[in-house]
């Protein structure tokens, strides 16, 4: 049988032996024994260098499967690794585990083996292999339990927490069960997993081990917080911060938990304190001048915005913010010039955009309309390409130029027939020239392809509510929508507005001040003034027309409400 060796070196051979021509001396043509070592040493050889060969081709699943044979035929870890990194990069999860399970049965105390190895089979979803690598980092690290758990934590956090590492997480807890650290650890992920009633309760039995895991009461107040416990996780969180002046950990900890509650004056003096300790922090300097712009402090938040601007760190966000201000001043030159220093991340496109409305406030709608166009065409992805006509028709829509928005809206349905945020805008392009057809059409292609889309049924059935006599057909569709979304005051103002024209006033009452309490809007609050009105509850009437007036003082349908009720 030729062997492989010879076959790698026949080129060479034949090579060698042309240059000798006819003279060339006779060979001794009996076979050599080879000894097993030197042959199995031959056989790496052959299988790295064809692997290499591979990989400078191009073809990485050949140089991937060369070198998993290498690394089964060699104790040499170095092979076993780079095997393994080859096929992790040709994306072959079966081979790299394959050369992975080698790498760790050459060198068992390989951390990043135990790591890869562990990730792989959590995306195999087999979490009880993955268990066995986990516990070898735990073990290896057992002089410091916190750093082999915080490596497992960030290994299992990748984006999106899965039932999977959910369950290695758990079989780790169950294994340490007298760890304080496996229990906080359990609880962090099951926080990130939305699971907050199962976190609650492993930061519990943390706090249970060691009382003074500052880690896990923090997990604990965040996890009362999001079962509806806002009130105690806030008073303890106050009283930890009391308890240890100095944390700043607890301290940024407890402003944040205020922002979630929206009581942000209060989150605003706890970032202060933290600001006044570390002034030129930028990540404390960019949440403190969200805050103030959030409470319309615009003057603070701008000289937060431009010291941000000079430590050189969210530079893009300061400038966006910046133009935002400017936009709100109604400053628009100023605000071009600040967007237009936004130069790359996720808040360049925004940026472009408002810019496009800037100049549409200018009046200068055909300089507006032709910058969003070159935008478009600079753009790669369909979706990036899709959002810029919607800007256009929603630009175009602000200045009432309804049949050009259509126009728009037509073409860029043309190239994108399945996008349903095209199809929702060019449906309110039609409510607005009072085209049910297109409307109805268009929400009813959305309902097709999507049955739960809430904003589409509940929009259909308003309007089938308000300006059609098909009030059953809209009771099904509003009904369907507040399922989906119980909460939602667009949705609540419908049902509302729907038994209004039903003639159940008190049934329309209830839902209406429900959903004024969530949304204080104009149109909310037209329907609630109406149906106070009209139930004999003059007073009311009049104090939420007037609170509605307050927020938006020239819309059309309140002041013909005031005209009606004879204010």
């Amino acid at each position: 049988m030729v062997t492989k060796r010879f076959l790698f070196l026949l080129p060479i051979l034949l090579t060698g032996c042309a240059s000798l021509g006819p003279q060339s001396p006779s060979f001794d043509t009996r076979v050599v024994p080879v000894d097993a070592a030197v042959e199995q040493r031959a056989d790496v050889i052959y299988e790295v260098l064809t692997a290499e060969v591979a990989g400078k081709m191009g073809d990485l699943s050949a140089a991937s499967q060369h070198y998993v044979r290498a690394s089964e035929l060699t104790n040499d870890e170095a092979v076993a690794e780079r095997a393994a990194r080859i096929a992790l990069f040709a994306r072959d999860f079966d081979a790299a585990l394959k050369a992975i399970d080698r790498w760790s049965e050459i060198n068992p105390g390989s951390l990043e083996a135990h790591q890869l190895a562990g990730i792989l089979y959590l995306r195999k979803k087999e979490p009880d292999k993955a268990v066995e690598h986990f516990v070898a980092i735990i073990e290896s690290n057992w002089d410091d339990p916190e750093a082999g758990f915080a490596q497992i934590v960030q290994l299992l956090n990748g984006g999106k927490v899965t039932p999977e590492a959910l369950k290695i997480m758990s079989a780790l807890r169950e294994r340490y069960d007298k760890e304080a650290v496996a229990h906080r650890s359990y609880a962090e992920l099951a926080f990130r997993a939305e699971k907050y009633a199962e976190s609650l309760h492993a930061s519990e039995a943390a706090l249970k081990l060691n009382p003074e895991d500052v880690d896990a009461r923090i997990l604990k107040n965040r996890a009362l917080f999001e079962t509806g416990q806002a009130e105690t996780a806030l008073a303890n969180m106050r009283k930890l911060v009391k308890a240890r002046p100095d944390n700043v950990q607890l301290q940024l900890s407890y402003a944040r938990l205020l922002v979630l509650g929206k009581r942000y004056e209060q989150a605003l003096k706890s970032f202060a304190s933290v600001l006044a300790k570390r002034p030129d922090d930028p990540d404390l300097l960019y949440s403190t001048a969200l805050l103030e712009l959030e409470l319309k402090h615009y003057a603070k938040a701008e000289k937060y915005l431009k010291q941000l601007r000079s430590t050189k760190s969210h530079q893009n966000e300061a400038n966006y913010y910046l133009g935002e201000i400017a936009q709100e001043k109604q400053k628009y030159d100023h605000a071009i010039g600040w967007y237009n220093k936004v130069q790359a991340g996720e808040y360049y496109l925004e940026a472009q955009i408002r810019i496009a409305e800037m100049l549409a406030e200018l009046g200068r709608i055909d300089e507006a309309r032709g910058h969003l166009s070159r935008l478009r065409k600079q753009q790669s992805h369909d979706a990036l390409k899709a959002r810029l006509y919607l800007a256009e028709g929603h630009l175009l829509q602000g200045q009432e130029k309804y049949q050009d928005a259509m126009t728009l809206f037509d073409e860029a349905i043309t190239k994108y027939p399945d996008d349903t945020e095209l199809l929702y805008a060019r449906a309110m392009v039609g409510e607005k020239m009072d085209r049910l057809d297109i409307l109805e059409r268009d929400l009813n292609a959305i309902i097709k392809m999507k049955p739960d889309n809430a904003t589409a049924l509940n929009a259909l059935g308003y309007t089938l509510a308000d300006k059609t006599d098909r009030l059953q057909e809209a009771q099904v569709l509003i009904e369907k929508a507040l399922a989906l979304k119980p909460d939602d005051p667009a949705i609540l103002d419908s049902m509302g507005w729907l038994k209004y024209r039903m003639g159940d006033l008190h049934t329309a009452l209830k839902y209406l001040r429900k959903a004024w309490s969530k949304l204080e809007d104009p149109e909310v609050g037209s329907h609630l003034t109406q149906v106070l009105w009209e139930l004999g509850q003059q007073q009311q009437a009049r104090e939420t027309l007037k609170k509605a007036l307050s927020t938006a003082p020239d819309d059309d349908r309140l002041l013909k409400l005031k005209q009606n009720m004879g204010q």
